[in-house]
């Protein structure tokens, strides 16, 4: 009880002065019970204020010269070297060597050797390092000539030596005394184990990870054996051995372990853990190894608790809350919580940005992961503006030809596939390409890449020729470099053009190379090899080729079971009743889905509502619309609360509705199901677009079923000329049927029942 300890102290002091004088030696004592005190609660000033006094009445007592004081010298020595305070301290050390020297008649040579190891010892914090070493190799002659003198001093002597040749970097020198102070020391288990605990430090340090893991791994079963505290730095440095081999499974072992030291040798009030910023590294890095275990949840909780710790205990000009703060970002972006995410890639832009300055990679990749999140909840030109401002400071630190501006480009290019604006994407790679080749040759990599995205844009306009030309080159350089994940990459994308082209055989020749490679190069049980039979057996159902189909959807369940990807399992349920859902096996179907929402432990993200979705169709399909609606509306629910409701997707999950509605002749909850659409879509898309004319073609339509002609007719009107601004030739179908429709606008019952709601 230190807060009662003083005040009992202070008046026994008070007591012993009134009563015996103040040059008692009982006074003396208690001044020094005072020092020790403050000592050992680390108020050193106060301490050495109370020795001082102490030493005064010790001369008076057995005079200037005694062994008494030469002690309260060598302890004065200690606190102010404790103090950082090296000349104050060398100067006390030195008068109590001098004494003690001087003190012909004693048999002085341990304090002796005490005070010399300890004059090594502060020359060393100094950075004297010749002075240091000198001083205890005379401690050690004197040792070693003391024939009272045990073997562990002399193993402490050469422990201590080794500590100054690893702080000056003397490696050699170092681990020869380690391995001396070893044999010495060998009789005491905790001692053996801090010599071990030290060579580990200095085989760390060196990268000899074998030889650190080693005497790590024998100092913590020393540890064991004795009883003694476990040391928390070794604790972490095999956790990182462990992790810089990815061995995350030990890694982690040895990680958790430390928190646990910690929190029984600390407590949980993080205000008096001495190591407090070490454990949140650590709390860090297992986040980080969490977050790749596919375990986002854990990661978060971990990342958060080590962001607390910096917010506390460092300034918020330390770039570890910055980084801490863009990792939790990440792992809530990862774990599909993109709202979450923003805010604290926001405040990690901020900092990091302020820290780092503006042209850094680190904030590139920040606003980088910041417009993925963005573009998941529909925010696109947010999105665009995070990404151009990324590209922009990658241009200027890595250079035009950097992958991550390649990289940066291709996530340009996808949000404005999503906006819809593909023609914009293709001219930013159009213009970087000749610049590119000029500068890396038509052989480099990099140019496959611009090549591979052009290739998808392409796709994605529906020039396929062209696609196939793009993305021919680019597997023809990629052939000739030694990434053949990249030549897969390639004859997948170019079996999905196939398929666009309607050459399902070839799509299937195309993916099937693009799996034995796979399979070759990253074993038959990948996640990507998943994928890829996942994507097989949707060819084969374009093919009518059910059975091949389920062989590779089963063989992808296997895979991802295996592999812990429960999403992906449920993903290919969802699959699975698919195919049922083709054959008119609507029971088998069902049940596919409803296991795929068993599987998922969290079924409110948007895998979950695309399986809702599907279940609404098959119940549809039935003639259920009871079921169909919960179905469709629990879709609605997920998307909006994870998606937004401006998402373009919650539009879908509408028209859906739409259709349930029209069939149970709920013709006014049809309309306003479809102006909820026509908002989306013009905020997403804008004013000219197809899917907004075609969405007023279906409002006119539901108009018309309610006998209110002149609101179908204007719905008509306003849809044929959005379809024109939207670039529409005249011959497209819906503008045919627009056409006609109004040059006869008295008699168009027969076109509405063979147009659908779109």
């Amino acid at each position: 009880d230190r807060q009662n300890a003083f005040p009992c102290f202070k008046e026994t002091l008070r007591i012993r002065k009134h009563v015996l004088g103040s040059n008692s030696e009982l006074v003396a004592d208690s001044l020094n019970t005072l020092g020790v005190f403050f000592k050992e609660i680390n108020e050193y000033g106060k301490a050495v204020e109370y020795i001082l006094r102490e030493l005064k009445l010790r001369k008076k007592q057995f005079g200037g010269n005694s062994m008494q004081v030469a002690e309260i010298y060598h302890f004065l020595g200690v606190l102010e070297s404790m103090r950082n305070h090296h000349e104050e301290s060398i100067f006390y050390f030195q008068e109590s060597l001098r004494l003690k020297k001087d003190d012909l008649a004693g048999n002085n040579q341990k304090t002796i050797a005490k005070t010399l190891a300890e004059l090594g010892r502060v020359y060393a914090e100094k950075g004297d390092y010749d002075e240091a070493i000198s001083l205890l190799q005379v401690c050690m002659g004197v040792r070693e000539l003391d024939v009272d003198d045990s073997e562990m001093l002399i193993g402490d002597t050469f422990q201590l030596m080794g500590k100054i040749h690893a702080q000056f970097k003397h490696f050699g020198e170092a681990l020869s005394c380690f391995r001396q102070a070893l044999e010495k020391r060998r009789s005491d288990n905790a001692a053996s184990a801090e010599t071990l605990q030290l060579m580990g430090c200095v085989f760390y340090e060196m990268g000899l990870e074998d030889e650190a893991l080693e005497s790590f791994q024998e100092s913590v079963a020393l540890q064991k054996n004795s009883c003694s505290d476990e040391s928390l730095d070794v604790y972490a440095k095999i956790g990182n051995i462990f992790a810089h081999r990815c061995r995350y499974d030990e890694s982690l072992e040895s990680f958790k372990r430390y928190i646990e030291i910690c929190d029984k040798k600390f407590g949980k009030n993080l205000e008096d853990c001495p190591v407090l910023l070490q454990k949140a590294d650590i709390l860090h890095k297992m986040a980080a190894i969490h977050n790749m275990n596919s375990d986002s949840e854990t990661a978060i909780d971990c990342e958060l608790q080590a962001l607390d710790i910096y917010r506390k205990n460092v300034d918020i000009g330390d770039i570890r809350i910055a980084d801490s703060l863009h990792n939790v970002g990440s792992f809530y972006s990862v774990a599909g919580k993109c709202k979450e995410s923003l805010e604290f890639f926001e405040e990690a832009y901020r900092l990091r940005k302020n820290i780092l300055g503006r042209n850094h990679e680190d904030v590139a990749t920040t606003l980088y992961n910041a417009a993925s999140s963005q573009n998941i909840i529909g925010n696109h030109p947010k999105a665009l503006k995070c990404l151009k401002e990324a590209l922009e400071i990658r241009q200027n630190t890595l250079g035009e030809y950097h992958e991550k501006v390649t990289a940066t480009l291709e996530k340009i290019a996808a949000v404005c596939r999503e906006m819809g604006d593909i023609s914009q994407a293709i001219t930013t790679y159009e213009e970087i390409l000749p610049a590119l080749i000029e500068e890396v040759g038509t052989k480099d990599l990099r140019v496959a890449s611009v090549l591979y995205s052009l290739g998808n844009l392409e796709d994605d306009q529906g020039n396929y020729e062209t696609a196939m030309r793009y993305f021919e080159d680019a597997l023809n350089i990629r052939k000739t470099g030694n990434r053949q994940e990249e030549v897969a990459a390639c004859l997948s994308s170019m079996a999905f053009v196939q398929s666009n082209m309607k050459n399902e055989e070839a799509a299937l020749k195309y993916l099937s190379q693009a799996l034995d490679i796979r399979k070759h190069e990253l074993g038959e049980d990948d996640e990507l090899v998943s994928d890829t039979h996942n994507n097989l057996a949707y060819f084969c159902c374009s093919l009518g080729k059910r059975e091949e189909a389920r062989f590779h959807l089963w063989e992808a369940l296997r895979i991802r079971k295996k592999c812990g990807a429960y999403q992906k399992v449920a993903d290919t349920l969802n699959n699975l009743g698919n195919v049922h859902k083709d054959m008119c096996e609507y029971d088998l179907a069902i049940e596919c889905y409803q296991e795929a929402l068993r599987v998922r432990e969290n079924s409110k993200i948007e895998g979950a509502a695309d399986t809702y979705f599907n279940l609404g169709d098959l119940f549809v399909l039935k003639g259920d619309l009871d079921s169909a609606t919960e179905c469709y509306e629990e879709s609605l629910k997920i998307r909006c609360a994870t998606l937004g409701n401006d998402h373009l997707k919650v539009a879908d999950g509408h028209l859906n509705m739409v259709e349930v509605h029209l069939k149970r002749k709920e013709y006014s909850m049809a309309l306003l199901r479809l102006e909820e659409v026509l908002r989306i879509k013009r905020h997403n898309l804008g004013s000219c677009h197809e899917d907004i004319a075609n969405t007023l073609f279906s409002m006119g339509i539901v108009h018309k079923a309610m006998k209110n002609t002149q609101a179908a007719s204007e719905m008509f009107d306003e849809a044929y000329s959005v379809f024109l601004a939207a670039g529409c030739p005249q011959d497209h179908p819906q503008v045919i049927k627009l056409a006609k429709l109004r040059s006869r606008k008295g008699d168009s019952r027969k076109l509405w029942s063979s147009t659908g709601v779109g």
